[in-house]
């Protein structure tokens, strides 16, 4: 007996809102006090806007060192942007059925995403 193909509908990249990006916002990196700014874009001042092609951070970390095994140095502290169309064109056919709880726990989407 033949079967109907299932046409299921995925989210496309055009649905994604960003309303909840606190748009003037940084996020400190914990170890370091570093500040990040949420978004890298060229501020629009007089309409208090950014362009759709800003790039959001995703993360932030460090780099340590030991010296002597004794004392550990902070060397670098970097952030990680992501413009949301290109991922969402790379990885959302893959991870679009994918619920935020479950991708937490799958290894290989943060190695898509890197």
């Amino acid at each position: 007996m033949a079967r109907a193909p299932c046409l299921c509908e995925r989210p496309r990249c055009a649905d994604i809102s960003f309303s909840d990006v606190n748009w003037a916002d940084h996020a400190f990196e914990p170890k370091t006090g570093i500040k990040f700014p949420a978004v890298l874009d060229n501020f629009l001042a007089e309409r208090n806007k950014f362009s759709l092609a800003s790039e959001l951070l995703v993360g932030t970390g460090c780099r340590s060192m030991k010296i002597l095994r004794i004392k550990s140095l902070d060397v670098y502290a970097f952030g990680l942007y992501v413009h949301p169309d290109s991922v969402c064109e790379k990885l959302g056919p893959k991870y679009a059925s994918v619920s935020p709880s479950e991708l937490n726990n799958q290894p290989e989407f943060f190695e898509d995403l890197l």
